[in-house]
């Protein structure tokens, strides 16, 4: 391989990995949230619906919700053309979600079921 051609690689290596990190996708932990169903719009700072986001649920872990790193998913969707996804409850009243798409920062929080409260309305942020 030429060393010119090796210099190319290597730049376009590094404008792939500089393009990754300007995407944003920085680890935002919400507050816990207590929901009737594990429904909603994913939502922007503008209160847009956001078409495509990746959600998934896991595992809380024991004690409180400190965030996970690449979470093993237990159920995943993606939010549709307005924005709106749907997961089913596990048995215990408690699940963990994550929320995905390129440009934004990820967001994970623990939801907690509560039969008198409505659906859940995450807002993602424009990444860093």
């Amino acid at each position: 391989m030429s060393e010119r051609r090796s210099i190319l690689l290597v730049l376009g290596f590094l404008a792939l990995a500089m393009g990754a990190f300007a995407q944003g996708n920085v680890l935002v932990i919400g507050p816990v949230v207590k929901a009737g169903t594990l429904a909603g719009t994913v939502r922007d700072s503008n209160g847009d619906g956001i078409a495509g986001v990746s959600v998934i649920r896991f595992e809380c872990g024991s004690g409180a919700f400190r965030g996970v790193l690449s979470p093993q998913a237990l159920e995943n969707t993606h939010s549709d053309a307005s924005g709106r996804f749907q997961l089913s409850w596990p048995k215990q009243g408690r699940t963990c979600l994550e929320f995905q798409s390129l440009g934004v920062d990820l967001l994970e929080f623990e939801v907690k079921r509560s039969r008198g409260s409505g659906e859940l309305h995450p807002k993602l942020t424009v990444g860093t």
